[in-house]
């Protein structure tokens, strides 16, 4: 589940794993940077006007990947994981993926409308031929409900 990068090690040695700070750094730096070239498309979008929304969304996603890193790394190193069978590949279980799926869930419905909502207030989403039904649609349900 973790974020785990191994760096290449010369000959026959195994693999070493990166120090901890620096996994989190190159998580953050690849996440800003990212989000700093949504932020190029989001200022087109909102005709020349600077929206941070973007590269908030994509800063919080990289923050939400070194939390769940951090927790994963915390629970299988504990005693009392379900999940921990002493097996290398060991498949999680049920009761674990639905807590990743939850927090997965609860991680986009906190941080989407950071990136959604500018673009919405622009009109982004917006199709005139369907905003037209919608509210010819409205109009009517108001006038059968009179």
């Amino acid at each position: 589940m973790g974020y785990h990068l191994p760096t290449l090690a010369a000959g026959n040695e195994k693999p070493k794993s990166l120090p901890v700070h620096v996994k989190i750094l190159r998580v953050l730096i690849a996440f800003i940077i990212v989000g700093l070239v949504h932020v190029g498309g989001e200022i087109m979008v909102l005709q020349g006007k600077l929206g941070w929304g973007a590269a908030i969304f994509f800063i919080l996603q990289g923050i939400a990947i070194i939390i769940e890193s951090i927790v994963s790394s915390l629970w299988n190193s504990s005693d009392k994981s379900p999940s921990n069978t002493g097996k290398a590949n060991s498949k999680p279980t049920l009761f674990v993926r639905s807590v990743g799926y939850v927090w997965v869930l609860s991680v986009l419905t906190f941080s989407l409308p950071f990136m959604i909502d500018p673009l919405v207030s622009a009109g982004f989403f917006v199709d005139p031929r369907v905003q037209g039904l919608a509210e010819d649609a409205l109009s009517r349900v108001h006038l059968f409900i009179k």
